[in-house]
């Protein structure tokens, strides 16, 4: 769903949490935080992306970035 260019970004933002938010439940933290860096550089450091993500899209990168936030946390990496 990431790299479907034709859906539009806020809803592959919210793909890319729930991919993400799936492979943490699935006991694989690693594959999420993956999941979540994926979305992250993806759509933050492309700043014509960045620029288009609406009031949900900002939501779900927010999610993205606490999510990730909490796995390096629980893997003692600050």
């Amino acid at each position: 769903m990431l790299s479907l260019q034709s859906l539009p970004v806020d809803a592959r933002v919210e793909a890319g949490f729930k991919l993400g938010n799936m492979l943490a439940r699935n006991q694989s933290p690693d594959d999420a935080a993956q999941a979540y860096y994926r979305v992250i550089s993806e759509f933050l450091n492309n700043a014509t992306l960045a620029n288009e993500l609406g009031p949900q899209g900002r939501y779900w990168m927010a999610k993205c970035l606490f999510e990730l936030a909490n796995l390096y946390e629980q893997k003692n990496q600050f």
